[in-house]
């Protein structure tokens, strides 16, 4: 999305800034260069423009941003920035950042077509900052979904102390590391099928699914074709 607005609006450099989920939170940037070389824009400068923008609420554009914004550094290369256009993203009371386009000093200015340009792109740069946000959100989700999983139906949810539930849990750590197959022997309701679930979510077919067949409920004429795996999934 950066390098599409660098193109189309003539810039050098370009960044999205994105706003914390909280004021506590800091933000971020995002930085993408048109010019091979080039060094992205400073973050400190992106957030000063992005605090005009909030305190704003408009679109900022400039011939010299460092000028405008009375910007100091003691970076040559922040020192060599001049035009400058930035609009915000996402809706005006409550924007997720801003895009920032950036020239050299005595580069090409911004025009108002720039600005147009700039401005109708913000709906797509949204959405797609919106999904990277959701997928985001979704991939914590399943992380802590894992790890309750892990919590409540792995080794550790073995319950006992005795020697012989010590050595079950030994074993099952023993065995994870291997691809081999696992054959567990046991009455029934003495927890086969945990012990079996625990070994499947410290092994690496943990992202895979697991599947508890009855084998007392198979007849024995299909019990071989019951359980034979597909050959992709081997």
């Amino acid at each position: 999305m950066v390098g599409c607005c660098l193109k189309l609006c003539r810039a050098e450099r370009g960044a999205i800034l994105l706003f914390g989920a909280t004021p506590d939170d800091p933000s971020v940037t995002v930085a993408r260069t048109l010019k091979q070389g080039e060094t992205e824009i400073d973050h400190n400068l992106n957030s000063v423009v992005a605090g005009w923008v909030l305190a704003h609420k408009r679109p900022f554009i400039s011939d010299d941003v460092l000028r405008d914004l009375n910007f100091k550094t003691t970076s040559e290369r922040i020192r060599q920035l001049g035009p400058s256009l930035a609009v915000p993203l996402g809706a005006e009371d409550r924007p997720l950042g801003i895009i920032h386009l950036v020239n050299s000093r005595g580069g090409e200015r911004f025009t108002d077509e720039a600005l147009r340009i700039a401005t109708n792109l913000v709906p797509l740069a949204t959405q797609f900052i919106l999904r990277a946000k959701f997928h985001e959100s979704l991939s914590e989700d399943n992380k802590r979904l894992k790890a309750t999983l892990q919590e409540h139906r792995g080794i550790d949810s073995l319950l006992g102390e005795s020697k012989e539930m010590c050595e079950v849990r030994d074993k099952i750590a023993l065995a994870v590391p291997s691809s081999a197959s696992v054959l567990l022997v046991g009455g029934t309701g003495t927890g086969k099928e945990v012990a079996a679930r625990a070994l499947h979510l410290h092994s690496s077919r943990a992202e895979k699914t697991f599947i508890a067949v009855s084998c007392a409920a198979i007849p024995a004429t299909l019990f071989e074709s019951e359980l034979e795996l597909p050959e992709k999934s081997r």
